[in-house]
């Protein structure tokens, strides 16, 4: 070990939604614009990792629901959650029907926010490599 000065920095990467990871960004962002804030680039992570699974409603997304040919002519674009959808839904519920999520409280706000954002960052993205 060298003993250079180092800093830790958790705002490189977001993935993990209610985690100590980069998310401040969205600190002042309302529900309503969750999913497309107005949030200078520089301000940004430098990485989605898009390891978790994101929803709100039934909008959701997971890298391993995608169809393995996404990226064909030929498939179609996801379905995109409306721009508002942070504001319109404070709950989720997976797939299977079993796992939901109650974001009702108000202490839970940022988590629909962090949420809206990921989920509408990683479909917005995917459909706009596939055009």
């Amino acid at each position: 070990h060298l003993k250079l000065p180092h800093h830790l920095n958790l705002g490189f990467m977001v993935s993990n939604i209610g985690g100590k990871e980069g998310f401040d960004f969205l600190d002042n962002v309302s529900r309503a614009d969750a999913c497309k804030p107005s949030i200078p680039e520089e301000a940004l992570p430098l990485v989605l990792h898009y390891c978790q699974r994101y929803a709100l409603g039934r909008w959701f997304f997971s890298k391993y629901k995608l169809r393995e040919d996404i990226f064909d002519c030929e498939a179609p674009l996801l379905r995109e959650p409306p721009l508002n959808v942070g504001e319109m839904i404070d709950w989720n519920i997976f797939p299977n029907g079993i796992e939901t999520k109650d974001y009702n409280d108000p202490s839970k706000h940022h988590l629909i926010v962090e949420d809206g954002w990921m989920l509408c960052a990683v479909v917005y993205a995917i459909n706009e490599v596939a055009i």
